[in-house]
């Protein structure tokens, strides 16, 4: 019975140890161009799944990683509670004639859009939507 029990928790140990190995795996890193999932770091500092969503736009990576860190970094400040600061889907896409009230740069050829979820003022947790204009070199395939 004793060897059954010392069994058990030997698997036990083995199974947490593993799960949180995979969970240590996963780092803060931009899309890539192609990718449809990347991870971000929400304003409690844990790594959180972000969908991206392109329109079949091919910009460079290093480009993106730009923006992304750009994009994350206006929203989170703007925040009056930057923990409360969750990011859900980033997506890139051409400009559109009513992107043009969204953005202070009228003159871009793409926007650049972060859905997200963050606390108000009064500690009431929002949907919230910012857009940027901006002016990637683009790949044609």
């Amino acid at each position: 019975m004793r060897m059954l029990t010392g069994f058990i928790l030997l698997i036990c140990s083995l199974s947490f140890s593993s799960l949180s190995s995979q969970e240590t795996n996963l780092q803060e890193k931009a899309p890539k161009p192609n990718d449809k999932v990347f991870y971000w770091k929400n304003g409690e500092g844990d790594i959180v799944e972000v969908q991206y969503m392109n329109s079949n736009i091919i910009i460079g990576e290093k480009e993106l990683a730009e923006y992304t860190f750009k994009i994350m970094d206006i929203v989170k400040f703007q925040l009056k509670d930057k923990l409360s600061f969750r990011p859900i889907i980033l997506g890139l896409r051409k400009r559109t004639k009513r992107d043009k009230i969204l953005t202070s740069n009228d003159e871009t050829t793409h926007v650049l859009q972060l859905f997200y979820y963050g606390s108000n003022s009064y500690g009431a947790l929002e949907e919230g939507l910012k857009v940027i204009g901006i002016n990637p070199i683009v790949t044609i395939k």
